[in-house]
């Protein structure tokens, strides 16, 4: 009898072993649904005094070559808004907005116009903040007052997990040295009429 059991025992624990390990309804298909990272965006320019008439523009790192569309406007006022995604599965889109907004003391977009574009680009605002009143970069508003000779360029990058705690952030400004890993990196060119 003790021999039985000791043989029963081991092929027990060993089906079962098999059992717990086979394919099951829990197993993760997608990896990005556990960290999605930013690899497309949609920048939404809106003329407010034109009935909500808006321009979107994209950019995309989400396949094997990065496509930048040139931001081609009027001169004018425009409210700006920014939407990121995880396109790297183009059958599982994965909209990043929410997740930002809903974190948003650990995520912040930034703007950097270059040279030439500082003459162009005449006024810039955040539109939106953290709990803590810091700025988000979802929701932007821009004054574009003369037409572009070209160069102009503006860099949009979002940083998440950076250090939102540093005074230079509500100027919009980010070193390396405030932490954060920057998640989209974009640079498009502007042609303003």
């Amino acid at each position: 009898m003790k021999a039985i059991l000791k043989f029963s025992f081991p092929l027990f624990a060993v089906v079962l072993l098999l059992q717990s390990c086979g394919d099951g309804d829990d197993e993760i298909r997608d990896i990005s649904r556990i960290d999605p990272k930013a690899n497309f965006l949609q920048i939404s320019f809106t003329v407010p005094d034109a009935g909500g008439q808006t321009e979107n523009f994209f950019y995309d790192a989400a396949g094997d070559t990065v496509t930048a569309d040139v931001l081609v406007l009027n001169q004018g006022e425009y409210s700006v808004t920014v939407f990121f995604s995880d396109r790297e599965n183009p059958d599982n889109v994965i909209e990043l907005n929410p997740r930002i907004t809903d974190n948003s003391e650990d995520f912040q977009v930034f703007y950097e116009f270059n040279a030439a574009a500082d003459s162009v680009v005449t006024s810039f605002e955040y539109q939106d903040a953290d709990a803590d009143n810091r700025p988000l970069g979802i929701n932007t508003q821009w004054t574009l007052s003369q037409p572009t000779a070209g160069g102009e360029t503006v860099r949009i990058f979002l940083v998440e997990g950076l250090d939102k705690q540093a005074a230079s952030l509500a100027g919009g400004v980010y070193n390396e040295g405030m932490g954060g890993e920057i998640t989209l990196d974009a640079v498009l060119s502007l042609d303003v009429q």
